[in-house]
């Protein structure tokens, strides 16, 4: 191997005090979310603000955060299966940075709805009575589709990384007895094949992008009749494009940080954050005219459907008006202007486009919460209007699942190359 792949293996060979530290707080978090989970699993789901019609909804943070790694997931993929579709060569470095998020994200996504269950245990009812219910509950199309993707990302990762672990594999690192086995059935030359059956998996991505995510997560809510602010037609696309920027807005900002923190400059250029910002930009605004249409469509309704109204007056000029202005304003708008503005006039600013995609990802998982709880204070019967104040160990158990995130990616870095190596 060159000089290139050993600092691209840098990762796995070496290992500092910080991260030892970074790891500790990390798993702090963790355990306290894992004492408010007791909590809740001890004294009931009482404990958070989550209610029955007409005191409060019955879905709160944990279904938004599971909405948001959803997406997160969707679009991460969408992003790797780009890169080898179009032949971008320049994005290829983060092209595992971008797979990589698909599988943790829905092992994150999965957890929040085991959160949002007063009795984990009743779970496996879900498998046991699938095929009954599968028309049925929406729960098992969550957990259908969480499934599918999860098996379809992980071996697509799985296969674009068999070339390197069979380059590293007889290495001086801890981890060849797992590079080993993932290489079991191992062919020389087998190389042409893989790139084959990832290439064309990769074209199914797409697809089941739209499927999936536009689909079934966005039916999710869109076919509820008597949830006013979901039931329609737009849910779906304005999934999908929530997805894919909010990928790109992950990319951007955990490329950012790798880049940093092992100093590869020279491997992820600042043209990647250039590309990628200015497609973001475009995302964005596409996504704020989908916001406009959202709430024009709902400040207009019939007099069947008074309910839209009020949601929509609770969001703009209500209790969720200073959220909704701010994400709308800060989080959106501004950020997605000043990439922009960089694009414009060819100005480009490293820092100013990480620090906008942190606020994007930031506003859309604000946005996903809009996205859910309005709507379920109201209702097309004649139910008193209901309240929501997230307790902390609901706001615990969120923290706990960003930091079994983070800690789950850090340590696939330490495990697997995060970027291809090329070898002699």
């Amino acid at each position: 191997m060159d000089k290139t792949d050993e600092k691209i293996l840098r990762p796995l060979l070496y290992t500092s005090v910080r991260f030892y530290i970074f790891f500790g707080i990390l798993l702090a978090l963790i355990l306290f979310a894992l004492y408010a989970w007791y909590i809740q699993l001890t004294q009931g789901l009482a404990v958070t603000g989550l209610n029955d019609i007409g005191r409060g909804p019955p879905w709160g943070l944990y279904i938004t955060n599971f909405i948001f790694f959803v997406g997160l997931a969707h679009g991460g993929i969408a992003i790797s299966a780009a890169v080898r579709l179009a032949g971008l060569k320049r994005y290829k470095p983060i092209a595992r940075v971008a797979e990589l998020l698909t599988p943790i994200c829905l092992i994150i996504a999965m957890f929040s709805i085991v959160l949002d269950e007063g009795r984990p245990d009743r779970l496996i009812n879900i498998f046991l009575y699938y095929a009954e219910r599968i028309g049925q509950s929406p729960l098992v199309w969550d957990i259908t589709v969480v499934i599918i993707y999860f098996s379809f990302s992980t071996t697509y990762l799985l296969l674009t990384l068999r070339s390197d672990l069979t380059l590293i594999k007889e290495r001086p690192l801890r981890w060849r007895w797992l590079y080993r086995l993932l290489l079991l059935g191992y062919r020389r030359g087998e190389e042409e094949k893989i790139e084959k059956v990832a290439w064309w998996m990769a074209a199914c991505i797409p697809g089941l992008l739209v499927l999936l995510s536009g689909g079934v997560i966005a039916w999710l809510l869109g076919l509820m009749v008597s949830r006013p602010g979901w039931y329609g037609a737009f849910m779906g696309p304005y999934f999908v494009t929530a997805a894919i920027i909010s990928a790109v807005a992950a990319v951007i900002v955990v490329s950012a940080i790798i880049r940093r923190i092992f100093g590869w400059q020279d491997y992820i250029r600042d043209e990647i954050f250039k590309g990628l910002g200015n497609f973001l930009s475009a995302g964005m605004f596409v996504y704020l005219y989908f916001m406009l249409a959202e709430q024009l469509t709902m400040r207009y309704p019939g007099p069947s459907l008074m309910p839209e109204f009020l949601v929509s007056q609770e969001i703009m000029q209500g209790r969720y008006a200073p959220l909704f202005w701010v994400t709308t304003i800060v989080f959106f708008f501004t950020p997605a202007l000043t990439l922009f503005l960089q694009a414009a006039f060819k100005r480009f600013n490293i820092i100013l486009t990480v620090s906008s995609a942190t606020l994007i990802l930031l506003g859309l998982w604000v946005k996903r919460y809009l996205i859910v709880v309005p709507p379920l204070l109201y209702s097309l019967l004649p139910y008193p209007i209901g309240s929501y104040t997230p307790t902390w160990v609901e706001w615990a158990l969120i923290a706990g699942t960003f930091a079994l995130a983070t800690i789950l990616y850090t340590l696939s870095v330490k495990i697997i190359p995060i970027m291809e190596v090329k070898g002699d």
